[in-house]
């Protein structure tokens, strides 16, 4: 069976790199945004905004992604993959964009604090902080924090569980791999 012309050619693109266990986690890090590139298009969103909020001792970056200038639309928190020690709001925002324009919900990003400088339970703290801003402000970006779906890729998909498994009022996990 032969793999997606799409998906063969990012397996070729990541072939040409060394392990991540083998290169220094800054060159790593530096590499991620070539490395992951989906070559999903950049869509077009209604507005995007960063947002910097305090979180358990440092500021945690978010992204919002707003279809248009509606009020009380879905919302959803998306939060990224990277073996919870590489990527951010840059490398998965090609990705927020198309999740946005084709739910037509709010999507925040977070951009969580990373091992090994932040060691679990940092990124699970930051995700958590996130919920609890956007439980005081949704309103404020368009969205209605009582229609929350918790959005999750790879290292992010477990975050998302550890959410859920909290005790979060969500009404749909998405887990993507």
């Amino acid at each position: 069976m032969d793999l997606h012309p799409q998906l063969a050619g990012m397996v070729e693109k990541a072939s040409r790199y060394k392990r991540m266990n083998e290169a220094p986690l800054a060159a790593v890090r530096g590499a991620a945004a070539k490395l992951l590139d989906t070559g999903l298009p950049r869509e077009t969103v209604g507005a995007i905004e960063d947002i910097l909020i305090d979180g358990p001792g440092r500021t945690i970056p978010l992204r919002v992604y707003r279809p248009d200038d509606s009020q009380g639309r879905a919302l959803i928190l998306f939060i990224h993959g990277g073996g919870f020690a590489i990527c951010g709001l840059d490398t998965h925002d090609a990705m927020c964009r198309q999740i946005c324009r084709r739910s037509g919900a709010v999507v925040v990003s977070v951009e969580y604090a990373l091992a090994p400088e932040h060691p679990f339970p940092a990124g699970l703290d930051d995700c958590r902080s996130t919920l609890g801003w956007l439980y005081g402000n949704a309103g404020r970006i368009g969205a209605d924090v009582h229609r929350l779906a918790l959005c999750g890729d790879s290292a992010g998909a477990n975050l998302a569980i550890g959410l859920a498994l909290s005790g979060v009022d969500a009404r749909a996990l998405a887990l993507v791999y």
